[in-house]
């Protein structure tokens, strides 16, 4: 008997990390920009934003709404990686003073926004300088449930962004990264599950308990 109490406890076990792990949430989401003053020109495109500057121009890439909005599965408490967009730089231009907004939009599990504001600092050429998105504000929020991380440079709060290349070609891409993470989705057993496991063990104890009586009589 004691032995079946044993396997009843070494399968209740297994449900129980079953169904700990058989959680997951979706979530959806895309993203916008809006630069503010200081810009010659604005030129906004289906998933681009470009601010010209006299010389230059910087460009934020986003993921647009009118595509298929971007989808994370998440299985556990553990973060998630995700990109909200990226800069390109273009020409030589001084963006001091100009601020950027990027704004994110979640539509799953629960509907809500974030706007992420920080000023433009720097000038570039081809080949030199650069630029700084930051500080960033804010760098972690929750919408509903899901919270959400806007990875920075520790020491500059914020992003950089490099130049065009020496032969005046477009800059490389300078990715705006993060998490995504639900905390509801830590490993806790569905209270139907421990139900189950408690009610065996008395059953199994019961029986335990009688066939003793039994023996004793």
């Amino acid at each position: 008997m004691k032995k079946q109490i044993l396997s009843l406890s070494m399968c209740s076990a297994i449900v129980l990390m079953s169904s700990a792990s058989a959680q997951a949430s979706t979530v959806n989401f895309y993203t916008t920009g809006t630069f503010g003053p200081g810009c010659t020109s604005i030129v906004t495109l289906v998933s681009s934003i470009t601010c010209n500057a006299v010389g230059g121009s910087l460009t934020f890439n986003y993921h647009n709404s009118l595509a298929a909005p971007d989808t994370k599965i998440l299985t556990d408490a553990n973060p998630v990686a995700v990109q909200y967009g990226s800069f390109v730089t273009n020409g030589t231009a001084n963006f001091g003073g100009i601020t950027l907004t990027l704004n994110v939009f979640q539509t799953n599990p629960s509907v809500g926004s974030q706007g992420l504001v920080g000023p433009l600092t720097g000038a570039f050429a081809p080949g030199s300088g650069g630029l700084v998105w930051g500080p960033v504000n804010p760098t972690s929020w929750s919408i509903g449930a899901i919270d959400w991380t806007l990875t920075t440079e520790s020491t500059i709060g914020g992003i950089r962004i490099d130049p065009p290349t020496a032969a005046g070609a477009p800059g490389p891409l300078s990715l705006i990264e993060g998490t995504v993470r639900e905390p509801a989705l830590a490993a806790v057993p569905e209270p139907s599950t421990f139900g189950l496991f408690v009610a065996g063990l008395s059953a199994l104890t019961l029986a335990v308990r009688r066939r003793r009586d039994a023996t004793r009589a």
